[in-house]
C-alpha cells in the first residue's frame, strides 16, 4: 500500500538514448549499489551511494579552538541516487548531496522548468530565478511575500531568461508547492515502490504545451539540446577566442555571489595560479596567464582543465571553483540563427523573435553624431586624457557648441545619486549625447539606462534641472526651473564607438535594451536616435 508519509523528491530526467547506468554516474565502479525490490519481489530500481565520510565542523576548531568535541559534533556528506526506468526513459532521484554523483550533460536541462510551467497555477507563483541576458548574464532570485504572477516579478519577456519557477500545483496529487529548474522538486506521499506511477505523470506534463497559454514567451530563448549543433557552436566559439575576437564574448560570474565576502578572483587549473587577485573576470587576463597553452585550448579543456577561483580566503584555500566554460558568456550568429551561451549552456533565440527585434532596431532613427572619429592609438591606455574621457574632453574643447558633462555626476539622492546628464551637450539643437565604446551587453545597458534616467529626471525633478543649470553656459540655461521642459525640444543620442564598417551593429540583447529604452523615452516626448562614431 502507498505510504501516507510525504517525501521530498528531486527528480532528473535522463536524456533520450542513455540507458547505461555507468554512463550516468561519476566514479561508477567505486559506488555501492542495492537493487530495490517491489511487492512482487521484482527489481523496481537501483540505489547507488558512496561511503559516507564523517568529519567535525569547521566552527568547532576555528571558533571554540578545540577538537576535543569532534566525536560529539560530526558532519556527513551523505549522498545517494535512485535510478528507475519509466516509459522507456531513465529517471534519477537524488538524496542528500546526490547530484554530485551525476555526470554533467546526461540529464535534460529543461525537464523541471517545463514540467512546472505546465503544472503550476499561473497566479500562484512564489519565487523565480532569472538571468538578464542584457546585463552580461546578471542573475537574480526573487521571492514574493504572497502568491502572484510573472508580471509581479517585473519580468522583461524580451530579455529575461527564466531558470527556475516555484508555485502551487494544479494537481495536488503531484504536490502542493512545486519547483522546476533542470530538476523537478515536489513533496508527495510516495516511496520507492510506487514512485514510477508519479514519474509517468511528470513525464507526460513535461511533454505538454499547456504552458504556452500563460508562459509562451519563454520559448523566445530555449536551451539547445542537439549535441551535434552544440559541438558546432563550441567549435565556432573556440575559433573566436583563440583568434582574439572577443567582441560578443566575455567572462561573467556564473552564479549569484555575495561580493562583500570575497577577496577577488584567480585563474588556474586544479589550484589558483599566481599571487595576483583580480577584481573581476576577463578573457584577456585568462589569456595572459596561460599564454603558452592558449592556442591549444578546446571545449574540453575549458570545461575540465582551466578554472576560475572565487576566493573567500585564498591563503586558507577557501574558494568556489568554476570552469572557464561555465563563466563564458557569448552571443553569436551561426547558420543565420542567433545563439547565446550562458552558464555553460547554449540557448537558441527564436527566429520570429530575432526578426521582430531586428526590424524594430532598424526602424529606430539613425543620425549623424557630428563628432570626429575615435583615434584608438591616441586614446589607448589609462588616465584622464585617455579612453572615452579623453575623447569627450578633446571634442568639447575643440567645439564651442559642445559642453562637457562626462564624469560630472549630479547627486540628487533617493537612490539616484551620481547621475550623468550626458557626456556631451550640444547647445544649438539641445542634444544630449551619450558616448560609449563598443563592448559587452552590460556596457551598453549602462549607457542606455544612463540616458533613460537622465531623461526622466530632466522632465520630472526641479533639483536635477537646477544642478544641470549650474553646469550650462549662460546662453542655454533653463529660464524657469519650475517649468517642466518640453521633451520634444530635446534629442537624446546614443553614440557608439565602433570599428565595424557600415551601419551601427549591436549585440542582440543590447538591441533589445536600446529598443526598450527608446520606447520609454519616446513616450515622454523625447526625440531618440542611435549613432555611430567610427574608430580608427
Amino acid at each position: 500500500m502507498p505510504t501516507e508519509k510525504k517525501n521530498k523528491l528531486t527528480i532528473f530526467l535522463i536524456k533520450q538514448g542513455i540507458t547505461n547506468h555507468a554512463s550516468i554516474l561519476d566514479n561508477y565502479n567505486t559506488l555501492n549499489s542495492k537493487n530495490m525490490r517491489g511487492d512482487n519481489d521484482d527489481i523496481v530500481g537501483v540505489l547507488y551511494f558512496p561511503k559516507s565520510i564523517f568529519y567535525p565542523p569547521d566552527w568547532l576548531e576555528n571558533f571554540f579552538e578545540t577538537a576535543d568535541l569532534g566525536v560529539i559534533f560530526q558532519n556527513s556528506n551523505t549522498r545517494a541516487v535512485y535510478i528507475i526506468e519509466v516509459s522507456g526513459r531513465l529517471f534519477v532521484l537524488t538524496f542528500g548531496y546526490g547530484k554530485s554523483i551525476l555526470k554533467k550533460d546526461v540529464y535534460e536541462d529543461d525537464f523541471g522548468l517545463y514540467t512546472t510551467l505546465n503544472l503550476v497555477i499561473p497566479d500562484t507563483l512564489r519565487s523565480i530565478d532569472k538571468t538578464d541576458l542584457a546585463l552580461s548574464g546578471k542573475k537574480s532570485k526573487e521571492n514574493l511575500t504572497r502568491s502572484g504572477t510573472m508580471m509581479d516579478f517585473g519580468i522583461d519577456a524580451e530579455q529575461d531568461l527564466i531558470n527556475e519557477v516555484t508555485g502551487k500545483s494544479k494537481d495536488l496529487r503531484l504536490g502542493n508547492i512545486i519547483t522546476g529548474r533542470e530538476s523537478f522538486h515536489t513533496k508527495i506521499a510516495v516511496n520507492y515502490r510506487n514512485v514510477h506511477e508519479f514519474l509517468k505523470d511528470f513525464l507526460d506534463y513535461y511533454k505538454k504545451d499547456d504552458y504556452k497559454v500563460n508562459f509562451g514567451w519563454v520559448d523566445n530563448v530555449k536551451s539547445v539540446m542537439n549535441r551535434i549543433l552544440i559541438n558546432e557552436l563550441n567549435e565556432d566559439l573556440i575559433e573566436r577566442i583563440i583568434s582574439g575576437n572577443y567582441e560578443d564574448i566575455w567572462l561573467s560570474v556564473p552564479q549569484v555571489i555575495n561580493w562583500s565576502n570575497i577577496e577577488g578572483f584567480k585563474y588556474g587549473k586544479s589550484i589558483p595560479k599566481g599571487n595576483r587577485v583580480y577584481d573581476d573576470l576577463g578573457l584577456v587576463d585568462f589569456k595572459n596567464i596561460f599564454s603558452k597553452e592558449f592556442k591549444k585550448i578546446d571545449t574540453d579543456s575549458l570545461k575540465k582543465k582551466f578554472h576560475v577561483f572565487c576566493g573567500y580566503d585564498f591563503k586558507g584555500s577557501k574558494w568556489d571553483k568554476w570552469s572557464i566554460f561555465e563563466c563564458l558568456y557569448c552571443e553569436l550568429d551561426y547558420n543565420n540563427e542567433s545563439y547565446v551561451l550562458s552558464n555553460g549552456r547554449w540557448y537558441k533565440v527564436k527566429t520570429d523573435f530575432v526578426v521582430d527585434i531586428n526590424a524594430r532596431f532598424e526602424s529606430m532613427p539613425n543620425i549623424e553624431s557630428g563628432l570626429p572619429v575615435f583615434d584608438e592609438a591616441k586614446y589607448k591606455g589609462k588616465g584622464s586624457n585617455k579612453g572615452e574621457a579623453g575623447y569627450n574632453s578633446d571634442v568639447a574643447n575643440s567645439d564651442d557648441d559642445l559642453i562637457l558633462f562626462d564624469s560630472k555626476n549630479i547627486n540628487i539622492g533617493g537612490g539616484r545619486n551620481k547621475i550623468e546628464f550626458c557626456d556631451l551637450f550640444r547647445k544649438s539643437d539641445k542634444s544630449l549625447i551619450h558616448v560609449k565604446r563598443y563592448g559587452a551587453s552590460n556596457v551598453f545597458s549602462h549607457l542606455f539606462n544612463q540616458g533613460l534616467v537622465s531623461g526622466e529626471l530632466l522632465v520630472s525633478e526641479r533639483k536635477f534641472r537646477e544642478e544641470v543649470n549650474n553646469r550650462l553656459s549662460d546662453d542655454c540655461k533653463f529660464v524657469n526651473l519650475d517649468a517642466k521642459p518640453n521633451a520634444g525640444d530635446y534629442k537624446i543620442i546614443f553614440a557608439v564607438v565602433s570599428h565595424l564598417e557600415g551601419q551601427l551593429h549591436l549585440p542582440f540583447f543590447s538591441r533589445i535594451s536600446l529598443i526598450n529604452v527608446c520606447r520609454r523615452l519616446q513616450s515622454m516626448g523625447f526625440n531618440v536616435y542611435k549613432a555611430k562614431i567610427q574608430k580608427l
